[in-house]
């Protein structure tokens, strides 16, 4: 039986008419995200690509091969992964990493508290189970005012591990980057209300470029003096996930992906070009014939067909 293009965009519609019908999860995959998403987590390889940014970089040029050469492999699609803007809840985040500064996020804080602009832009990767990659300041600042403060960032569509081990492969394979950022701080000085209360008082002595001592001490009087301020902060913070998971490397040994050098990587990432999921390519970048089961302007092949169900 012969599948047309006009046939198949009507089985797409069909099929998104009924996933809003069913209300079905944003994550979970369907027809749609089939054809156009359809690198698969579970077969990404953790040999080919490791967690941790060393292991990564000790690949040398294997490492690079991988990441650049997902659109030679001879499919359309299997190595494509969904990447782009999406908002939170801050509470619905949670920490990659542990390295965060005490005394910079209650900066940060302040900060959002005399603007009166709580949450905002990350600019960081964040998995499709909710870890966020990058930003751990904002984020832990933004729960300590406002747990409910939406942020944003470029949520793809990978679980954590994954997404780890492919923005590490990036890392070392595309920017050439070797070893992460050094760790500084952890989660228990933001359990103990006594760091907290040294921290807010620190700033409050000092200020900063962007807050004057005198701001901040108002901005805390008008939350009820130091002791409801720093309680403010603590119960605001007893929410928020303040563990890694197993899979989570050290700080250094984490993706490194500055702001200049996101496009580049959502664009990897959304185009297919790190080499995700077998078929792996293997040297010649001349495709087999009717490889990545090739469309004519009229007839869909194979693929399509069995997607369909019209074909076992």
């Amino acid at each position: 039986m012969k599948l047309t293009t006009k046939r198949l965009r009507q089985i797409i519609r069909d099929e998104a008419r009924t996933a809003l019908r069913e209300s079905i999860k944003p994550r979970k995959r369907s027809l749609v995200s089939l054809i156009f998403e359809d690198a698969d987590a579970g077969k990404i390889d953790p040999e080919k690509f490791p967690t941790t940014l060393s292991a990564a970089a000790a690949k040398g040029e294997e490492i690079s091969t991988a990441v650049s050469s997902g659109t030679k492999d001879g499919e359309d699609v299997d190595d494509k992964v969904k990447a782009s803007s999406a908002s939170f809840s801050c509470a619905e985040l949670k920490p990659s990493q542990s390295s965060m500064n005490i005394d910079k996020a209650v900066s940060m804080a302040f900060g959002a508290l005399k603007s009166g602009k709580v949450g905002g832009e990350l600019g960081a990767f964040i998995s499709e189970d909710g870890y966020i990659m990058d930003g751990h300041h904002r984020w832990i600042s933004t729960f300590m005012v406002d747990p409910s403060a939406t942020i944003s960032g470029f949520m793809v569509n990978l679980p954590g591990q994954q997404l780890v081990a492919v923005l590490n492969a990036y890392t070392a394979g595309r920017l050439g980057i070797k070893s992460g950022k050094p760790a500084t701080g952890g989660f228990d000085q933001f359990k103990d209300a006594n760091a907290m209360k040294e921290a807010v008082e620190k700033f409050v002595k000092n200020g900063s470029d962007k807050v004057s001592a005198e701001d901040a001490s108002q901005i805390v009087e008008e939350k009820g003096g130091l002791e409801a301020f720093v309680e403010m902060f603590m119960k605001n913070l007893s929410g928020a996930t303040m563990s890694l998971p197993g899979w989570a490397p050290e700080r250094p040994d984490m993706p490194v992906i500055d702001e200049k050098d996101v496009p580049g990587a959502l664009a990897a990432l959304n185009n297919g070009e790190i080499d995700l999921n077998p078929p792996y390519f293997g040297g010649d970048e001349k495709k087999p014939e009717n490889a990545g089961r090739v469309r004519s302007g009229d007839v869909m092949v194979e693929r399509w067909q069995k997607l369909a169900g019209i074909i076992k």
